[in-house]
């Protein structure tokens, strides 16, 4: 029935859509760019796609041996997906002569990968040292911690970001302005761990 429930909604959506004359279709361009039709939903699609991740974040970080290898893995699929997603943004947008529709999400998908792939270490740790003050278990709370640092600064969209996500134009645009928030998200969890472990753990 929940299954059910959860088709009859995405038929719901897409008619809709296509009411509003976008190409919405059950094809592989339509399904990577709206990650899975989660680029549907009314409410926060974009955060939406940045916690779908979970599972890919998740099986990697069971199944990796280590830092290293938990960030190549990271890494190589922020790449493939990256690519993938420009490829189909530009046909999405060829097809539907739209630009940054708000049911593309793939960008988001390629943010919070490259964001755990630039801060895996300090994530990871991050998430052990403070699992004892929160009820989650130390790799899920560093996962939380990697998707809000990635949406606020995808959201907020501060220093040059805004200005790229103004004026450039086109498939590349789109996912550049997510990196650009991975990168800066990244690097502020790494600053983030380094002052916990070198000045605030002595006191918390």
């Amino acid at each position: 029935m929940f299954f059910n429930r959860g088709y009859k909604r995405v038929l719901k959506l897409l008619k809709e859509a296509q009411k509003k004359c976008l190409n919405y279709g059950f094809k592989p361009i339509t399904i990577i760019v709206t990650w899975f039709f989660l680029g549907l939903l009314p409410l926060a699609p974009g955060t939406i796609a940045s916690l779908s991740v979970y599972p890919i974040y998740n099986f990697l970080v069971i199944s990796s041996t280590s830092y290293e290898e938990i960030t190549l893995g990271f890494f190589i699929l922020s790449l493939i997906f990256f690519l993938l997603g420009w490829f189909c943004i530009s046909r999405f947008q060829a097809e539907t002569l739209t630009h940054d529709h708000q049911s593309i999400v793939i960008d988001e998908v390629v943010g919070q990968l490259l964001t755990f792939a630039i801060s895996c270490k300090s994530v990871l740790k991050l998430g052990i040292a403070l699992s004892p003050y929160f009820s989650y278990h130390a790799t899920t709370l560093a996962f939380f911690i990697g998707v809000i640092f990635f949406r606020f600064f995808d959201i907020k969209k501060p220093f040059f970001i805004k200005t790229i996500d103004r004026y450039m134009k086109g498939a590349f645009a789109i996912i550049f302005d997510d990196v650009l928030a991975a990168v800066f998200a990244g690097i502020t969890i790494t600053i983030v761990y380094q002052i916990y472990d070198n000045f605030l753990r002595y006191y918390i």
